[in-house]
């Protein structure tokens, strides 16, 4: 069933909705639980255009608190929902984008950068990197991983929460000091 924008958005429409894209993650305590109440305000304020993305909470990095993965999206500010890993707020993300392309279609926005576009553009302007697909200057670096040379950052635009991963190698080092 798809839906547009001048459907009237009721409890029961997104219950229904609920029912369909069964939200399997499992939220951590304190952590308020996605019901069709909230959906109703998601769908509101969202548009073809819009998505959820997963966010690491860096409250938690280097605490003795659980970390804790963040949903953030139209309608849902940072710390609303969160999850206690990684795998149950992406599951999560992706059945509320699913609402979304059912409820409003498909995403109608292209990217503002392919992939080597971007890497130029952050090469050029290395104080300020952007989101490859809406240019913004306001992402975030929501992990980190290093494996042999090779470090991935994970990043999400604060804008439009496009959500991407970058891949840098270590080419060598200089300025060896050994006196």
């Amino acid at each position: 069933m798809k839906a547009t924008k001048n459907m009237k958005v009721t409890k029961k429409y997104c219950a229904g909705l609920l029912e369909r894209h069964d939200l399997v993650g499992e939220i951590a305590d304190n952590s308020e639980q996605l019901v069709a109440e909230h959906l109703v305000e998601i769908l509101k304020s969202a548009d073809n255009n819009s998505r959820f993305r997963v966010s690491y909470d860096p409250m938690s990095y280097g605490t003795d608190d659980e970390d804790t993965w963040d949903l953030v999206g139209p309608g849902v500010p940072y710390g609303r929902f969160y999850y206690l890993n990684r795998e149950d707020a992406e599951a999560d993300r992706d059945a509320l984008n699913s609402i979304l392309r059912e409820h409003f279609g498909p995403v109608t926005r292209q990217a503002e950068y392919t992939s080597d576009a971007h890497a130029a553009r952050c090469v050029i302007d290395n104080r300020n990197h952007c989101c490859p697909a809406c240019g913004s200057n306001e992402i975030e670096l929501d992990e980190s991983a290093f494996l042999g040379p090779v470090c991935t950052l994970r990043r999400g635009c604060s804008k439009c929460n496009a959500e991407w991963v970058e891949n840098y190698v270590l080419q060598g080092y200089h300025d060896l000091r050994m006196d």
